[in-house]
């Protein structure tokens, strides 16, 4: 099991060559079932496929747009979310999660270039 992304035909790459134009991203189920182990079950969890497929279920009765991310709230409930609102989104989870690697770090008494 897997779930294939593409992009839309109209979106403009930064990078435009044969290689980029019309590539897609393939994300394969992560221990699917069954599960022999508790442990598969809890890893099971963490499937792209599976979380994908909830939130489209989730976002079914009010999207109005078949872009992938869509608003859940206010007057763009249903509609594709911007490009900025995303970025900005992404980026104060990156600061957020850096934040709190560097906070646990230093309690820790050992320093951090990354955190994952």
């Amino acid at each position: 099991d897997k779930v294939v992304l593409r992009t839309k035909a109209a979106f403009l790459l930064k990078i435009v060559t044969p290689f980029h134009l019309g590539q897609s991203i393939t994300l394969s189920s992560f221990y699917p079932p069954p599960h022999p182990s508790k442990d598969e079950e809890r890893l099971h969890r963490l499937d792209p496929r599976r979380a994908l497929s909830f939130f489209v279920d989730m976002t079914r009765e009010f999207r109005q747009d078949d872009q992938l991310f869509v608003g859940y709230v206010g007057k763009r409930k249903g509609r594709a979310v911007h490009k900025t609102t995303l970025s900005s989104v992404q980026r104060a989870n990156v600061k957020k999660r850096s934040s709190a690697c560097h906070t646990a770090g230093e309690k820790l008494g050992i320093q951090f270039t990354l955190c994952t």
